[in-house]
């Protein structure tokens, strides 16, 4: 019991590493005034909660496809910013995407989670290149836009060493959550696991969030239920075979290695606008157009997966075999 124990805990606290990368370091793209070693560790291990509770529902609700793997990243995007803070009510209803369905179940879930992990499972180390390239180049551009939005400027170094330090976690973070991914059964926390990090919730809720925000009371009930209600279908449809099929086993360090083009990536991109900023004093506001079309993609591919999922018909064995 304690071997099963200890493994649901590796497989919560590297999980939560990698949604916490890209969900906050990816997101905010430099070290911040507030920002302490005490307050990093506090982070991670809200995002393990919160990847507790994302793994669940994967193994709970038989996610075995994209799509209904985006709805629980929707509910792990709507309970990091609709519950642990209070994002996901300024601007209502454009900030039910941005960030919960932009950026933490398109970028943080489908991409960090699901399909890095893809293709490193698949030893395929210039796709790992190509895909943290890609990533890289994201981050890089998404990062300049503080120097307009915050008027804070991080200089080349300080920018190169941030991303490298955070992106060096994702290794062992990465290389863990894979290997443990192979064993059987699939994460299957107990009902006092399950019933303590919902107490968790519950409390930040009840007592952070709707004394802050009355009409959250009426917002995040609501989209957790419907969502509930497609992946409870889900669960009645899916016959395919688990994702831990397809995710899981070794991370090669060609592989691993390969994952640093990201923060090089970033890097080259960044100083490349540092370097138009102090020649041309061109300081582009790059969160404006992400912000649109994320925005946008985030509320499309929510619809989507409804639309997939109940389309679907109801298996004719017994779902939970």
């Amino acid at each position: 019991m304690m071997n099963k124990l200890l493994r649901r805990l590796a497989l919560a606290l590297s999980a939560g590493y990698i949604l916490f990368f890209f969900s906050e370091a990816m997101f905010w793209a430099r070290w911040r005034a507030e920002d302490t070693v005490g307050d990093y560790a506090a982070t991670w291990l809200t995002y393990s909660v919160l990847a507790f509770a994302f793994l669940t529902l994967v193994s709970r609700f038989r996610v075995r496809s994209a799509w209904a793997l985006f709805l629980v990243g929707a509910v792990f995007g709507w309970l990091t910013e609709g519950a642990v803070v209070q994002t996901m009510y300024d601007d209502f209803p454009l900030n039910v995407s941005f960030t919960g369905l932009a950026w933490h179940a398109s970028i943080s879930v489908m991409l960090g989670w699901y399909l890095m992990r893809k293709v490193l499972i698949e030893q395929r180390w210039v796709a790992v290149g190509l895909l943290s390239g890609a990533m890289g180049l994201f981050w890089g551009v998404w990062a300049v836009c503080w120097w307009v939005e915050a008027g804070d400027v991080a200089s080349l170094p300080a920018f190169g060493a941030f991303a490298c330090l955070t992106s060096l976690g994702l290794i062992p973070a990465y290389h863990v959550h894979n290997a443990l991914s192979r064993s059987r059964p699939a994460f299957a926390p107990t009902r006092w696991e399950v019933a303590g990090a919902a107490l968790f919730f519950a409390f930040l809720f009840v007592a952070g969030t709707l004394p802050a925000v009355g009409l959250a009371g009426s917002i995040l009930p609501l989209l957790l239920a419907g969502v509930w209600l497609t992946l409870h279908r889900n669960r009645r449809t899916e016959t395919r075979p688990p994702l831990t099929d397809v995710l899981s086993g070794r991370t090669g360090w060609p592989q691993a290695l390969a994952l640093l083009s990201m923060p090089a990536t970033a890097t080259l991109v960044y100083g490349l606008g540092r370097l138009g900023d102090r020649l041309l004093g061109l300081r582009i506001p790059t969160h404006i157009p992400i912000y649109l079309v994320l925005t946008g993609l985030g509320f499309i591919l929510l619809a989507l997966s409804v639309i997939h999922v109940w389309r679907r018909p109801v298996a004719r064995t017994d779902p939970r075999v």
